[in-house]
Protein backbone atom coordinates (compact mmCIF):
# COMPACT_ATOMS: atom_id res chain seq x y z
CA UNK A 1 0.00 0.00 0.00
CA UNK A 2 1.09 3.28 -0.86
CA UNK A 3 1.15 6.23 1.71
CA UNK A 4 1.89 9.82 0.70
CA UNK A 5 2.15 13.10 3.92
CA UNK A 6 1.42 15.92 2.64
CA UNK A 7 0.28 19.08 4.92
CA UNK A 8 -3.61 20.71 5.40
CA UNK A 9 -3.02 24.05 6.98
CA UNK A 10 -4.94 27.01 7.51
CA UNK A 11 -3.66 30.64 7.93
CA UNK A 12 -1.22 29.59 10.75
CA UNK A 13 1.18 26.52 10.39
CA UNK A 14 1.46 25.91 13.98
CA UNK A 15 -0.39 22.52 14.90
CA UNK A 16 -1.29 21.89 11.14
CA UNK A 17 -3.11 18.95 10.60
CA UNK A 18 -2.39 16.39 7.85
CA UNK A 19 -3.69 14.53 4.99
CA UNK A 20 -2.84 10.88 4.40
CA UNK A 21 -3.13 9.63 0.56
CA UNK A 22 -3.79 5.90 -0.01
CA UNK A 23 -4.06 3.80 -2.91
CA UNK A 24 -4.11 0.09 -3.64
CA UNK A 25 -6.94 -1.67 -1.90
CA UNK A 26 -7.46 -5.35 -1.12
CA UNK A 27 -10.13 -7.03 -1.54
CA UNK A 28 -12.51 -8.14 1.80
CA UNK A 29 -15.74 -9.68 2.13
CA UNK A 30 -18.10 -7.21 2.53
CA UNK A 31 -19.41 -8.61 6.15
CA UNK A 32 -20.30 -6.28 9.31
CA UNK A 33 -18.18 -8.45 11.62
CA UNK A 34 -14.75 -8.08 9.41
CA UNK A 35 -15.81 -4.36 9.50
CA UNK A 36 -15.79 -4.71 13.15
CA UNK A 37 -12.46 -6.94 13.80
CA UNK A 38 -10.46 -4.26 11.49
CA UNK A 39 -12.31 -1.68 13.66
CA UNK A 40 -10.93 -3.28 16.91
CA UNK A 41 -7.02 -2.90 15.33
CA UNK A 42 -6.81 -0.16 13.58
CA UNK A 43 -6.69 1.49 17.00
CA UNK A 44 -3.40 0.38 17.79
CA UNK A 45 -1.98 0.57 14.20
CA UNK A 46 0.25 2.99 12.65
CA UNK A 47 -1.12 5.12 11.46
CA UNK A 48 -4.10 5.00 13.35
CA UNK A 49 -7.92 4.31 11.52
CA UNK A 50 -6.48 4.36 8.09
CA UNK A 51 -7.28 0.78 7.27
CA UNK A 52 -10.64 0.78 9.10
CA UNK A 53 -11.60 3.80 6.23
CA UNK A 54 -10.39 1.78 3.74
CA UNK A 55 -12.65 -1.24 4.95
CA UNK A 56 -15.37 0.93 5.43
CA UNK A 57 -15.32 1.55 2.09
CA UNK A 58 -15.57 -1.77 0.88
CA UNK A 59 -18.36 -1.99 3.09
CA UNK A 60 -20.04 0.63 1.64
CA UNK A 61 -19.24 0.51 -1.29
CA UNK A 62 -17.76 3.67 -1.71
CA UNK A 63 -14.73 5.65 -3.39
CA UNK A 64 -13.48 7.60 -0.04
CA UNK A 65 -14.14 7.45 3.52
CA UNK A 66 -12.70 10.65 4.98
CA UNK A 67 -12.55 10.95 8.83
CA UNK A 68 -11.80 14.79 10.30
CA UNK A 69 -9.99 14.23 13.96
CA UNK A 70 -10.16 16.94 16.47
CA UNK A 71 -12.44 19.99 15.89
CA UNK A 72 -10.55 21.85 13.04
CA UNK A 73 -10.26 26.04 14.13
CA UNK A 74 -9.37 28.77 11.54
CA UNK A 75 -5.52 28.16 12.23
CA UNK A 76 -5.66 24.29 11.93
CA UNK A 77 -7.33 22.04 9.69
CA UNK A 78 -6.94 19.52 12.24
CA UNK A 79 -5.83 15.99 11.45
CA UNK A 80 -7.45 14.21 7.87
CA UNK A 81 -7.15 11.56 6.86
CA UNK A 82 -8.12 10.21 3.34
CA UNK A 83 -8.22 8.83 -0.03
CA UNK A 84 -6.70 10.80 -3.13
CA UNK A 85 -9.92 11.66 -4.78
CA UNK A 86 -10.57 14.28 -2.53
CA UNK A 87 -7.31 16.02 -2.26
CA UNK A 88 -7.40 19.59 -3.97
CA UNK A 89 -5.53 22.62 -2.35
CA UNK A 90 -4.97 22.46 1.49
CA UNK A 91 -6.79 25.33 1.51
CA UNK A 92 -9.28 24.24 -0.49
CA UNK A 93 -9.62 21.74 1.72
CA UNK A 94 -9.83 23.89 5.04
CA UNK A 95 -12.55 26.52 2.88
CA UNK A 96 -14.55 23.35 2.20
CA UNK A 97 -14.79 21.91 5.49
CA UNK A 98 -15.89 25.31 7.52
CA UNK A 99 -18.62 24.98 5.05
CA UNK A 100 -19.77 21.87 5.27
CA UNK A 101 -23.34 21.48 6.68
CA UNK A 102 -22.65 18.17 8.40
CA UNK A 103 -20.74 20.15 10.99
CA UNK A 104 -23.84 21.06 12.42
CA UNK A 105 -25.12 17.11 13.05
CA UNK A 106 -25.41 15.82 16.69
CA UNK A 107 -23.40 13.28 18.60
CA UNK A 108 -24.54 10.25 16.21
CA UNK A 109 -27.26 11.93 13.71
CA UNK A 110 -26.81 10.67 10.19
CA UNK A 111 -27.10 12.42 7.28
CA UNK A 112 -26.47 11.93 3.40
CA UNK A 113 -25.54 15.05 0.95
CA UNK A 114 -28.74 14.13 -0.78
CA UNK A 115 -30.39 15.29 1.73
CA UNK A 116 -29.22 18.64 1.97
CA UNK A 117 -29.66 18.65 -1.64
CA UNK A 118 -33.53 17.70 -1.62
CA UNK A 119 -33.78 21.06 1.11
CA UNK A 120 -34.07 24.37 -1.10
CA UNK A 121 -33.39 26.36 1.83
CA UNK A 122 -30.28 24.36 2.94
CA UNK A 123 -29.23 24.09 -0.96
CA UNK A 124 -29.20 28.37 -0.70
CA UNK A 125 -27.32 27.98 2.74
CA UNK A 126 -24.65 25.84 1.55
CA UNK A 127 -24.24 26.38 -1.63
CA UNK A 128 -20.33 26.72 -2.02
CA UNK A 129 -20.20 23.44 -0.14
CA UNK A 130 -22.73 21.93 -3.18
CA UNK A 131 -20.53 23.27 -6.00
CA UNK A 132 -17.31 22.09 -4.80
CA UNK A 133 -18.69 18.63 -4.56
CA UNK A 134 -21.01 19.17 -7.64
CA UNK A 135 -17.05 20.21 -9.65
CA UNK A 136 -16.00 16.87 -8.11
CA UNK A 137 -18.89 14.91 -9.44
CA UNK A 138 -20.07 13.83 -6.02
CA UNK A 139 -23.19 11.28 -6.05
CA UNK A 140 -23.69 11.32 -2.57
CA UNK A 141 -22.11 12.06 0.96
CA UNK A 142 -23.35 9.67 3.83
CA UNK A 143 -22.12 12.02 7.24
CA UNK A 144 -21.92 10.90 10.96
CA UNK A 145 -20.31 12.91 13.58
CA UNK A 146 -19.33 11.72 17.02
CA UNK A 147 -18.28 13.33 20.32
CA UNK A 148 -15.96 11.42 22.70
CA UNK A 149 -16.61 13.89 26.27
CA UNK A 150 -13.73 12.71 28.24
CA UNK A 151 -11.12 13.78 25.97
CA UNK A 152 -12.91 16.47 23.96
CA UNK A 153 -12.19 14.69 20.64
CA UNK A 154 -14.33 15.43 17.58
CA UNK A 155 -14.53 12.32 15.30
CA UNK A 156 -16.22 13.40 11.68
CA UNK A 157 -16.95 10.12 9.66
CA UNK A 158 -17.74 11.09 5.72
CA UNK A 159 -18.37 8.24 2.87
CA UNK A 160 -18.46 9.37 -0.07
CA UNK A 161 -19.29 7.77 -4.00
CA UNK A 162 -18.38 9.84 -6.94
CA UNK A 163 -20.27 9.23 -10.37
CA UNK A 164 -21.83 6.40 -8.89
CA UNK A 165 -24.84 4.73 -10.43
CA UNK A 166 -26.72 5.14 -6.98
CA UNK A 167 -26.96 7.31 -4.26
CA UNK A 168 -26.84 5.47 -0.57
CA UNK A 169 -29.77 3.61 0.50
CA UNK A 170 -32.14 3.45 3.27
CA UNK A 171 -29.90 0.00 4.07
CA UNK A 172 -26.96 2.28 4.27
CA UNK A 173 -28.31 4.25 7.03
CA UNK A 174 -29.35 1.71 9.03
CA UNK A 175 -26.17 -0.10 8.62
CA UNK A 176 -24.14 3.30 9.45
CA UNK A 177 -26.88 3.57 12.70
CA UNK A 178 -25.65 0.05 13.25
CA UNK A 179 -22.12 0.45 13.65
CA UNK A 180 -22.71 3.88 15.82
CA UNK A 181 -22.31 2.21 19.31
CA UNK A 182 -18.66 0.61 18.02
CA UNK A 183 -17.78 3.55 16.58
CA UNK A 184 -18.30 5.57 19.81
CA UNK A 185 -16.52 2.79 22.11
CA UNK A 186 -13.54 3.01 19.67
CA UNK A 187 -13.71 6.85 19.72
CA UNK A 188 -13.08 6.35 23.54
CA UNK A 189 -10.72 4.08 23.13
CA UNK A 190 -8.79 6.31 21.02
CA UNK A 191 -9.09 9.39 23.38
CA UNK A 192 -7.72 7.59 26.47
CA UNK A 193 -4.86 6.36 23.81
CA UNK A 194 -4.09 10.12 22.61
CA UNK A 195 -4.45 11.51 26.15
CA UNK A 196 -1.95 9.10 28.14
CA UNK A 197 0.75 9.36 25.03
CA UNK A 198 0.28 13.06 25.62
CA UNK A 199 0.74 12.63 29.21
CA UNK A 200 3.71 10.42 28.66
CA UNK A 201 5.52 12.18 26.25
CA UNK A 202 4.82 15.41 28.34
CA UNK A 203 6.40 13.34 31.60
CA UNK A 204 9.54 12.37 29.56
CA UNK A 205 10.30 16.35 29.26
CA UNK A 206 10.49 16.83 32.75
CA UNK A 207 13.29 13.74 33.10
CA UNK A 208 15.87 15.08 30.51
CA UNK A 209 16.97 17.78 32.50
CA UNK A 210 19.29 16.21 34.98
CA UNK A 211 18.58 18.42 38.63
CA UNK A 212 17.75 21.49 36.30
CA UNK A 213 14.17 22.50 36.80
CA UNK A 214 11.87 22.20 33.83
CA UNK A 215 8.14 23.32 33.32
CA UNK A 216 6.20 23.84 30.47
CA UNK A 217 4.11 27.31 30.13
CA UNK A 218 0.83 28.48 28.43
CA UNK A 219 0.79 32.15 27.02
CA UNK A 220 -0.92 33.30 30.17
CA UNK A 221 2.24 32.49 32.31
CA UNK A 222 -0.25 29.02 33.44
CA UNK A 223 1.77 25.94 34.16
CA UNK A 224 0.20 23.00 31.57
CA UNK A 225 -1.81 20.27 33.36
CA UNK A 226 -1.07 16.60 32.83
CA UNK A 227 -4.34 15.70 33.33
CA UNK A 228 -7.83 16.88 33.35
CA UNK A 229 -8.16 16.94 36.95
CA UNK A 230 -5.49 19.40 37.28
CA UNK A 231 -3.36 17.23 39.58
CA UNK A 232 -0.04 16.82 38.16
CA UNK A 233 1.80 20.28 36.77
CA UNK A 234 3.74 20.11 33.98
CA UNK A 235 7.05 20.59 36.25
CA UNK A 236 10.02 18.22 37.34
CA UNK A 237 11.21 17.73 40.69
CA UNK A 238 13.90 20.19 40.53
CA UNK A 239 11.32 22.52 39.44
CA UNK A 240 9.48 21.34 42.22
CA UNK A 241 12.05 21.87 45.48
CA UNK A 242 12.37 25.41 44.22
CA UNK A 243 9.32 26.17 44.04
CA UNK A 244 8.42 24.47 47.49
CA UNK A 245 11.65 26.65 49.01
CA UNK A 246 10.47 29.79 47.50
CA UNK A 247 14.31 30.06 46.03
CA UNK A 248 13.25 32.94 43.34
CA UNK A 249 10.66 31.35 42.09
CA UNK A 250 6.59 30.65 43.25
CA UNK A 251 3.36 29.36 41.71
CA UNK A 252 -0.09 31.83 42.18
CA UNK A 253 -3.09 30.76 40.77
CA UNK A 254 -1.45 27.94 38.52
CA UNK A 255 0.54 30.63 37.23
CA UNK A 256 4.44 30.80 37.20
CA UNK A 257 5.90 33.67 38.87
CA UNK A 258 9.09 35.13 40.10
CA UNK A 259 9.36 36.33 43.05
CA UNK A 260 11.53 39.42 41.88
CA UNK A 261 8.96 41.94 40.22
CA UNK A 262 11.56 43.03 37.45
CA UNK A 263 12.29 39.23 36.49
CA UNK A 264 8.73 38.39 36.88
CA UNK A 265 7.84 41.13 34.62
CA UNK A 266 10.42 39.74 32.33
CA UNK A 267 9.17 36.60 32.08
CA UNK A 268 5.67 38.15 30.65
CA UNK A 269 7.61 39.76 28.25
CA UNK A 270 9.58 36.98 26.81
CA UNK A 271 6.99 34.90 26.14
CA UNK A 272 4.68 37.21 25.07
CA UNK A 273 8.05 37.93 22.34
CA UNK A 274 8.90 34.33 21.59
CA UNK A 275 5.36 33.46 20.82
CA UNK A 276 4.60 36.33 18.39
CA UNK A 277 4.04 34.92 15.34
CA UNK A 278 6.17 37.41 13.41
CA UNK A 279 8.93 36.54 15.73
CA UNK A 280 12.14 34.73 14.39
CA UNK A 281 13.26 34.49 18.18
CA UNK A 282 12.88 30.80 19.58
CA UNK A 283 14.89 30.88 22.84
CA UNK A 284 15.60 33.65 25.19
CA UNK A 285 17.84 33.61 28.01
CA UNK A 286 18.16 36.03 31.23
CA UNK A 287 19.09 36.10 35.11
CA UNK A 288 16.23 36.16 38.12
CA UNK A 289 18.09 38.04 40.85
CA UNK A 290 18.25 36.16 44.40
CA UNK A 291 15.73 37.22 46.75
CA UNK A 292 17.17 36.34 50.00
CA UNK A 293 20.96 36.50 51.54
CA UNK A 294 22.74 33.28 50.90
CA UNK A 295 20.81 32.35 47.76
CA UNK A 296 22.48 32.25 44.03
CA UNK A 297 20.92 34.12 41.31
CA UNK A 298 18.90 31.83 39.03
CA UNK A 299 19.59 31.40 35.06
CA UNK A 300 16.73 31.28 32.89
CA UNK A 301 16.13 29.51 29.38
CA UNK A 302 12.94 29.74 27.67
CA UNK A 303 12.23 28.45 24.33
CA UNK A 304 9.39 27.94 22.37
CA UNK A 305 7.80 24.28 23.08
CA UNK A 306 5.89 21.90 20.76
CA UNK A 307 3.56 19.35 21.30
CA UNK A 308 3.31 16.59 18.23
CA UNK A 309 0.38 17.11 16.03
CA UNK A 310 -1.78 14.13 16.93
CA UNK A 311 -2.24 15.44 20.95
CA UNK A 312 -3.66 18.73 19.61
CA UNK A 313 -3.61 22.34 20.25
CA UNK A 314 -5.95 23.10 23.66
CA UNK A 315 -3.55 24.67 25.63
CA UNK A 316 -2.38 27.06 22.99
CA UNK A 317 1.26 27.59 22.01
CA UNK A 318 3.84 27.02 24.57
CA UNK A 319 7.28 27.58 25.55
CA UNK A 320 9.29 25.43 27.86
CA UNK A 321 11.68 26.79 30.52
CA UNK A 322 14.77 25.50 32.25
CA UNK A 323 16.08 26.88 35.44
CA UNK A 324 18.81 26.43 37.23
CA UNK A 325 21.22 28.18 40.13
CA UNK A 326 23.77 30.50 38.18
CA UNK A 327 26.54 28.83 40.29
CA UNK A 328 25.46 25.22 39.41
CA UNK A 329 26.92 23.78 36.16
CA UNK A 330 25.56 20.12 34.54
CA UNK A 331 27.64 16.89 35.44
CA UNK A 332 28.23 16.59 31.66
CA UNK A 333 31.92 17.43 30.08
CA UNK A 334 32.75 17.09 26.43
CA UNK A 335 34.44 13.87 26.70
CA UNK A 336 31.02 12.61 28.61
CA UNK A 337 29.01 14.00 25.36
CA UNK A 338 31.77 12.86 22.91
CA UNK A 339 31.76 9.20 24.58
CA UNK A 340 27.64 8.50 23.65
CA UNK A 341 27.79 10.94 20.36
CA UNK A 342 30.20 10.18 17.07
CA UNK A 343 30.97 14.52 17.94
CA UNK A 344 33.89 15.62 16.94
CA UNK A 345 35.74 17.31 19.61
CA UNK A 346 34.89 20.75 18.50
CA UNK A 347 31.30 19.67 18.34
CA UNK A 348 31.04 18.52 21.58
CA UNK A 349 32.60 21.34 23.07
CA UNK A 350 29.80 23.37 21.63
CA UNK A 351 27.43 21.05 22.85
CA UNK A 352 28.39 21.23 26.65
CA UNK A 353 28.35 25.29 25.88
CA UNK A 354 24.29 24.90 24.68
CA UNK A 355 23.94 22.35 27.77
CA UNK A 356 25.34 25.54 30.13
CA UNK A 357 22.47 27.27 28.57
CA UNK A 358 24.52 29.68 26.23
CA UNK A 359 22.96 30.82 23.01
CA UNK A 360 24.98 29.90 20.06
CA UNK A 361 26.57 33.50 19.60
CA UNK A 362 27.16 33.37 23.54
CA UNK A 363 28.62 29.99 22.51
CA UNK A 364 30.80 31.10 19.62
CA UNK A 365 32.16 34.16 21.60
CA UNK A 366 33.20 31.74 24.48
CA UNK A 367 35.07 29.07 21.90
CA UNK A 368 36.92 32.16 19.94
CA UNK A 369 34.57 30.91 16.44
CA UNK A 370 32.90 32.96 14.39
CA UNK A 371 29.31 32.65 13.82
CA UNK A 372 29.32 30.71 10.73
CA UNK A 373 31.49 28.02 12.05
CA UNK A 374 29.32 27.19 15.08
CA UNK A 375 25.91 27.20 12.92
CA UNK A 376 27.71 24.78 10.13
CA UNK A 377 28.43 22.58 13.34
CA UNK A 378 25.38 22.67 14.89
CA UNK A 379 24.10 21.53 11.49
CA UNK A 380 26.58 18.19 11.72
CA UNK A 381 25.28 17.71 15.39
CA UNK A 382 21.59 18.21 13.84
CA UNK A 383 22.03 15.70 11.39
CA UNK A 384 23.53 13.30 13.69
CA UNK A 385 21.34 13.27 16.14
CA UNK A 386 18.14 13.42 13.99
CA UNK A 387 16.97 16.75 15.74
CA UNK A 388 15.87 20.26 14.70
CA UNK A 389 16.01 22.60 17.74
CA UNK A 390 18.46 23.54 20.32
CA UNK A 391 15.86 22.48 22.96
CA UNK A 392 15.07 19.37 21.36
CA UNK A 393 18.78 18.28 21.48
CA UNK A 394 19.74 19.30 24.78
CA UNK A 395 16.92 17.32 26.02
CA UNK A 396 17.79 14.51 23.68
CA UNK A 397 21.60 14.53 25.06
CA UNK A 398 20.73 14.92 28.48
CA UNK A 399 18.11 12.10 28.43
CA UNK A 400 20.58 9.60 26.84
CA UNK A 401 23.37 10.33 29.54
CA UNK A 402 20.90 10.65 32.29
CA UNK A 403 19.55 6.77 31.38
CA UNK A 404 23.25 5.09 31.89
Amino acid sequence: MRHILARALGPSNSFGGYVLITSGIKKMNNNFEDLLLVLSQTLVEQPPWESFLRAMERFFDCQNCVLFLRTPTEADAGLIISQERTVSTPAEIVETYHGSPFLQLTDGEICSLKGIREQPERYHQFNGYLEFHNRWQTTDILAINIKDEDSGTHFYFRLVRYSHPSEFSEDDHKALQKLYPHLKAAAAIYGCLVNQKRQIYLSDKTTTTLGFGFLVLKSNGQIVQLNNENKVMMLNSAAARLIKNQYGIGIKQGKLVFLDKEANAQLQTTIARLLDIDSEEESYKFEVPATRDGDNNLLVMINTFSMPPEFGDSDGPLVSLVIRDKNEKPNLSAEVIAGYFDFTPAESLLVERLIMGDSLAESAEYLGRSKSTVRAQLSSIFSKTGTHKQHQLISLIMHTVGSY
